[in-house]
């Protein structure tokens, strides 16, 4: 199974979470990684949503080691309305 792709950055940003995050959250469970710890997903989250998802990371002022998933994902919620 191939991880999704990186998440776009350009156009209709809202519109583009919302279908990379939808993608990102039916990987995680068709692969049995959604029941895996908080590190292993937030570390997942940033190596498949790309570099540019990891320059928007890199804006919040958060570690990587000391974020949660649902944090994460609340931070992208807030950045991409």
């Amino acid at each position: 199974m191939s991880s999704p792709q990186p998440m776009v950055m350009n156009g209709n940003v809202a519109q583009q979470w919302k279908k990379w995050l939808q993608s990102f959250k039916f990987y995680l469970r068709a692969s049995g990684l959604d029941e895996e710890s908080d590190g292993r997903k937030v570390a997942l989250f940033l190596h498949v949503i790309g570099e540019k998802g990891v320059d928007v990371f890199n804006t919040f002022g958060k570690d990587e080691d000391n974020i949660t998933y649902d944090e994460l994902i609340k931070l992208f919620q807030n950045h991409c309305p």
